[in-house]
């Protein structure tokens, strides 16, 4: 099951600001290894601003590397430390080829300069010469949530970078097309596209492919977001319930050879997710076969190409959601001190929470938290009390479960 961060369904007394109005970036940086070393890899931060909490995840193929530890985290953030980063070694629920990572500064304390390194991680190369992943952001095992000082919710985007190993005769890279199959997780029952993503796709006249799936994981539906005009009309899908789809291309304008923008797919293929939670299917650009990728050029040349294999993985649905409720408290007149107690369902896994109280002030004054029943939760560091409203943001290591 997913760790799960929660910008609360607030009842009673609870009142929530939830407005989009910025923008954050993250990047990852790409970088070469060789065989049985170490790669460091830094993510650089856009619009770390003001900045309260956020999370997201991290995926890379771990047949190429394996999380090793956080080797540097950006001293200008006083509140983040290298626990705030956490691999399948050091948290329940995050995979190989995983991290999650978690911050939470509930008074926005501390900024960057855009280009700024957040922190950097250290990886073990445990893959082959001429091996390579993407290291991207994900939404597995933490969803992607960001939040400013005044809990405003800001949209978060990432670059991905790409881990090489070094090696002879490796092939492609430089100036060569290049075609990335995106690496994406995906809700049992769900549906889900993965683009093929280019680089140096300059002139191109013609071209064919073959795109290979497992069938028990996820089941083909068509394709979308068409960048190479009339492929769908010559589409071969009479195998695509054994995890195979070849198509054939020919420019429809051969007077202008086509140019992609990199980063923009030829297109994307689109299934029905229909394995279990946990299961992974890879999505091959094979070039085997009469139909194996191939690309040619205004010269009928064939154009020298890279090839990067994505995969889908099947994850959990979020089942019972988390309910906040604030009792219903009657006093009397003379009373001089009530506790209004807050209490929870489903509060199961969670790795991080937030929301605002407010209260009429002309009636209830000089509010202070008490009965604490999580984790490390206390009044100095998770609460910040002015006038009739409280902000209280907390965030643990582990996910953690209320009764």
């Amino acid at each position: 099951m997913m760790k799960r961060y929660l910008l609360s369904i607030i009842l009673g007394f609870l009142a929530l600001t939830n407005i989009s109005l910025g923008q954050v970036e993250i990047n990852f940086a790409s970088q070469t290894a060789n065989t049985n070393g170490t790669v460091d890899i830094d993510l650089t931060a856009n619009g770390f601003t003001d900045i309260s909490v956020l999370q997201f995840s991290a995926g890379w193929d771990s047949l190429v590397m394996n999380f090793n530890s956080v080797v540097f985290t950006n001293p200008n953030l006083p509140e983040l430390a290298p626990n705030n980063i956490s691999g399948s070694e050091g948290a329940s629920n995050v995979d190989p080829g995983q991290f999650s990572f978690s911050y939470s500064s509930p008074f926005g304390t501390g900024n960057l300069d855009d280009g700024d390194i957040l922190f950097t991680v250290r990886f073990d190369i445990v893959g082959n010469e001429c091996d390579e992943t993407l290291i991207e952001m994900t939404e597995d095992p933490l969803f992607i949530e960001c939040f400013d000082k005044d809990f405003n919710e800001l949209t978060v985007t990432s670059q991905a970078g790409t881990v090489s190993i070094n090696g002879t005769d490796c092939g492609g890279g430089g100036d060569d097309l290049t075609i990335t199959a995106e690496t994406l997780t995906a809700d049992m029952g769900t549906n889900v596209c993965v683009a093929l993503n280019v680089e140096n796709f300059i002139g191109v006249q013609s071209g064919s492919g073959t795109i290979l799936w497992d069938p028990a994981v996820i089941s083909y539906t068509g394709i979308a977001n068409i960048n190479i005009g009339g492929v769908d009309g010559s589409l071969n899908a009479t195998n695509v319930d054994n995890g195979e789809l070849k198509f054939v291309w020919s420019n429809p304008d051969p007077g202008n050879p086509l140019t992609i923008a990199d980063g923009d797919p030829i297109f994307e293929i689109c299934f029905d997710v229909v394995g279990e939670p946990g299961d992974m299917s890879p999505v091959t650009l094979s070039t085997a076969g009469s139909l194996g990728f191939e690309w040619t050029d205004d010269n009928d040349d064939v154009i020298p190409q890279s090839l990067v294999n994505g995969k889908v993985t099947v994850t959990e649905p979020l089942e019972d959601p988390v309910t906040f409720t604030v009792s219903d408290i009657t006093v009397n007149e003379n009373d001089t001190n009530v506790c209004v107690d807050i209490s929870v369902e489903n509060f199961t896994n969670i790795l991080a929470t937030q929301f605002v109280i407010t209260w009429d002030d002309a009636i209830l004054a000089n509010a202070t938290p008490a009965n604490f029943n999580l984790p490390g939760l206390n009044t100095s560091n998770n609460f910040n009390i002015d006038g009739n409203c409280a902000t209280f943001s907390w965030s643990g290591i582990n996910g953690t479960d209320v009764a």
